[in-house]
């Protein structure tokens, strides 16, 4: 019934209560019934995944490379626009000092400075204005528009109405039951039926006409109110349109009158200093500022070189315009990349994850169900018992972690429960784990318990908790304990028990 190679595993499982190696209670299933067998293949989940996560780490390292030379690609280049930055500005400086000293060019300089205010000023009046302006335009151009199409309408109206009379004149003239004369197109347009008298012809003429006017007078009426809607909205419209108007030819004015400035100051600058001047063209004239402001911003660019130049991604070159070292990068990591770079085979292995993962999920739903017929079994002493699955810090191996709430109070590990509890724990764990592999019969010795805490009076309080539950709980009516306990005393009688002494 119990031999010693079964009481041996389980005390190996009962000292790792703590923290439960996955594989050492996959044991205590397998062991007992080939039903779990394959539960073994939920082990091969994390190999899986610890191969593929190498591979991935792999490439991500080859990817910090990559980044590191893109890294120093971008501060090179920028380092480069910096260093071109400064040697405008120090022309610019240099440029200014010489103008300031020269009363023609610092008079020139003045005025094309105010020039430039005053076109920086009335471009933003004219940004201000030009969603007025546009706004009224387009209500004005509308009203405009349906002035149009009223005029069109009542141009097509009088044409209509001439026909009528032109065709009543006609038809007058001819005799009473004539039925075939006027002209028929013309009688269509109008919708009048052309197989009538053409004293009825007259009359539908007449009455067409009567029609007509009454629309063109509608009409007209319309044109007239829309009219003097434009009469109240085109004077502001005009105003509008007088200043944005006004605004753009003094903008277009100054711009060319600060064009012409800049000519003369460019002239005069070469004039008094030929070579400083050899590379005016790289310096925009057009806002001459003052020197500390020019000051200022080379200071603020040397600050953004020392930056780059401290950067642990920077070293320094000789030629600003030699990029053949990120060159040399760029195959350098092209070769590592070709050789080191991990592909993530993941069809290949496709069988083998889902074969461990439906595995891995069946031992979850075994794990659910320990937990259940355990807490039904603990709730006699207060306890509640809860499992977590943890993965080690190598990746390479599965934990059951056990916690436990007494009382619902704090979470509690197995070392810190009571002998008693921890006595409890253990046979009922036992009982849980043969109920799971549908023992029928279940054998539970004193010797299933490790001897630092193997107390007869905790092992029979147990059993004496536990069998009224497997009494009036109708899952667990049919499951038979037999207990076999050696140099235990009962002093006190247990209920509902058969007692064979041997």
């Amino acid at each position: 019934m119990v031999d010693q190679y079964q009481i041996n595993r389980f005390l190996e499982f009962c000292d790792n209560l703590n923290l439960i190696p996955l594989e050492n209670f996959l044991n205590i299933l397998i062991k007992n019934t080939n039903k779990f067998k394959d539960l073994e293949k939920a082990l091969n989940l994390l190999k899986l995944i610890s191969n593929q996560s190498k591979n991935i780490k792999s490439n991500v390292k080859l990817l910090s490379e990559y980044i590191d030379i893109i890294e120093l690609l971008i501060l090179t280049k920028k380092f480069k626009i910096l260093e071109r930055k400064k040697e405008k500005l120090n022309l610019e400086l240099e440029i200014a000092k010489h103008y300031k000293k020269s009363s023609d060019l610092t008079a020139i300089s003045d005025l094309l400075k105010k020039l430039n205010i005053s076109i920086e000023d009335n471009k933003k009046r004219a940004k201000y204005l030009e969603e007025d302006y546009f706004h009224h335009k387009n209500q004005v151009d509308q009203i405009k528009k349906t002035i149009e199409n009223h005029n069109l309408e009542i141009k097509y109206l009088n044409d209509q109405k001439k026909i009528c009379f032109t065709q009543i004149n006609k038809i007058s003239r001819q005799t009473e039951d004539s039925t075939s004369l006027g002209k028929d197109d013309d009688l269509k347009k109008l919708g009048i039926k052309i197989n009538i008298t053409n004293s009825e012809k007259i009359r539908k003429l007449q009455l067409k006409a009567k029609e007509i006017s009454f629309n063109i007078k509608q009409i007209e009426s319309k044109k007239e109110k829309t009219n003097l809607k434009l009469g109240e909205i085109n004077p502001k419209y005009e105003i509008y349109k007088t200043d944005y108007e006004k605004l753009l030819n003094l903008i277009k004015r100054d711009e060319e009158k600060a064009k012409e400035l800049q000519l003369e100051l460019k002239k005069k600058l070469e004039e008094t200093d030929k070579d400083l001047m050899k590379e005016k063209d790289t310096t925009d004239l057009t806002t001459l500022r003052p020197l500390s402001q020019i000051d200022e911003d080379i200071k603020r660019v040397d600050v953004k070189l020392t930056e780059i130049t401290k950067s642990e991604n920077f070293f320094d070159i000789k030629d600003k315009q030699d990029f053949s070292f990120i060159n040399e990068k760029l195959e350098t990591f092209s070769k590592e990349f070709t050789q080191k770079f991990n592909k993530l085979d993941i069809s290949s292995n496709k069988k083998k994850f889902l074969k461990a993962f439906e595995n891995y999920r069946k031992f979850e739903f075994i794990l659910d169900d320990l937990e259940k017929f355990l807490n039904i079994m603990l709730s006699q002493i207060n306890l509640i018992i809860k499992f977590q699955i943890l993965i080690d810090k190598t990746h390479t191996k599965f934990f059951i972690n056990p916690f436990f709430k007494r009382n619902n109070k704090d979470e509690i590990k197995f070392n810190e429960l009571t002998t008693p509890e921890k006595v409890f724990l253990i046979v009922v764990l036992y009982i849980s784990i043969n109920i799971i592999l549908n023992e029928k019969y279940i054998t539970f010795s004193n010797l299933f318990i490790p001897n630092d805490y193997n107390k007869g009076g905790s092992i029979l309080r147990t059993i004496r908790k536990i069998l009224p539950i497997f009494r009036d709980k109708e899952n667990l009516k049919d499951f038979k304990l037999i207990f076999i306990m050696s140099n235990i005393e009962i002093k006190k009688e247990i209920k509902n028990i058969k007692i064979i002494e041997i």
